[in-house]
């Protein structure tokens, strides 16, 4: 061994090998495409009077994922896994609207209805209705 020179240095051809049949490995693996997505949104604030008012809004997200990525998860007795890659979201549809109310410059308080619908690349679907409230004190 030379002086100073550090012994990795001395196994630098099996490092390079090595490294190289890992990233190999890795990239027979891995799959790219790319996923086509559009999403838009569109919200609205109503002031009823100075201490009331309303928000909605409306959201809308599609993702193109390609067969291949869309059919890995699937199972030997093939049916679907719920979650990793067939789980993955095709289409979301999410909508809010709300009352909220500020008697005080401090203190606001509301209730909110909320909508969503998934579709999943595997085209498993799912709606959501959730009815929430709020009471918020700034200090």
């Amino acid at each position: 061994m030379a002086v100073g020179r550090p012994a990795l240095l001395e196994r630098e051809g099996f490092e390079v090998a090595a490294g190289l049949a890992a990233r190999a490995a890795y990239d027979a693996g891995v799959i790219g495409k790319t996923i086509t997505a559009l999403h838009a949104k569109i919200g609205y604030m109503h002031w009823w009077t100075n201490e009331l008012r309303s928000n909605i809004d409306f959201n809308f997200m599609h993702q193109d994922i390609p067969g291949l990525i869309a059919t890995a998860g699937a199972t030997p007795a093939g049916f679907f896994a719920i979650s990793g890659k067939a789980g993955a979201n095709k289409e979301l549809v999410h909508s809010h609207v709300n009352l909220l109310w500020s008697p005080a410059s401090f203190v606001t308080t509301g209730i909110e209805y909320q909508w969503g619908h998934r579709v999943v690349v595997t085209n498993l679907k799912g709606d959501s209705h959730t009815i929430q409230g709020m009471l918020r004190v700034q200090f």
